[in-house]
Order: structure tokens, then sequence, then C-alpha cells
């Protein structure tokens, strides 16, 4: 058997952060990617043309750890993202006319949000951090329904800390 690696060729390099990026997204239409990074910036860049489409700054909160998109409605693959902050805080901005603003935000751990996952089917957000996992159902304006539920480490191992999450 003569296993060959596929060649590809790199169409688009894009520059902006001043730090290490901790996270990279394609929006699930393949146009768009969010990238953050230890310099507290989350940048959506446009993938058809590399351009920077809008940046968010949360120097404030610590380098962007992780993020996810959020499609609440048929139809619409990039209506809003969400993502985690080392201090713990979960931002969420929606898209309105040209540009995502603001939704919400909360502190969702005592720590780094190391991953979350967006589940499309029961329109449900996981974010993973400090050790423990928690849900957030997220309504049609990608608002917070009720309070998160939180998933304690299973009793056979006591010592395990959730550090992603995935549907």
């Amino acid at each position: 058997m003569n296993a060959t690696l596929p060649l590809y060729d790199c169409k688009l390099t894009l520059f902006r952060h001043t730090k290490p990026i901790n996270v990279v997204k394609v929006s699930p239409d393949g146009r768009k990617l969010l990238s953050g990074a230890d310099d507290g910036m989350l940048i959506i860049w446009n993938l058809e043309d590399g351009s920077e489409e809008q940046t968010i700054s949360v120097a404030f909160n610590g380098p962007v750890t992780s993020a996810a998109w959020i499609s609440v409605s048929q139809g619409t693959p990039n209506q809003a993202f969400t993502f985690g902050t080392a201090d713990g805080n979960l931002f969420v901005y929606a898209y309105h006319t040209n540009y995502y603003d603001f939704a919400f935000s909360a502190v969702a751990h005592n720590g780094v949000i190391e991953d979350i996952a967006f589940d499309t089917y029961h329109k449900r957000l996981a974010t993973a951090g400090n050790g423990c996992t928690k849900l957030w159902e997220i309504d049609e304006k990608c608002f917070p329904m009720d309070d998160e539920v939180e998933l304690p480490a299973p009793d056979s191992h006591p010592l395990a800390l959730e550090r992603n999450a995935d549907f």
C-alpha cells in the first residue's frame, strides 16, 4: 500500500493577532472564520477575500480561549457566535445588518473556558472549564432561556476533569 499525503495550496494568510492564537472556527457555510488569541481579541474574517470584517476586544477578560458558531433559526448559518475567555466569561454576539452585535455575557466558570460546543438540533450550548461542563439552552434571539445546568464529574472518576465539550 502506497500512502501519499494530499497536497494543499495556501489560499490566504491572515495577519492581525499580536499573541498566540488559541481558537479558530470556520462558519457553517464556510464563508467566515473566527480567530481568538492571547491578545484578548476575537476577529471575524471573510474567507472569500481574506478581509477582517470585525474585531472584538475583550483584553480586560484575558485571552480568548474558545469559540463556536450558533445557529438557532433554519437557513441562517452565521446568525451568531459565542466565545469564552481566560477569566471564565462567556460572550454571545448576534448578527445585525452587516455586523455582529453584543447579545449577552455571563460568568460561566471560575476559570478558563476551555471549550464550547453548540447542538444545532436541541439549541443547547455546552461549556467546559474548571473541571465541569455546563449546558445552556439558547432561544431564537440567542439569549439563554434558563439558568445553566452543571454536569459534575461521574462518581466512578472523581478526579476526572472535563476539558472538552462536544455534541
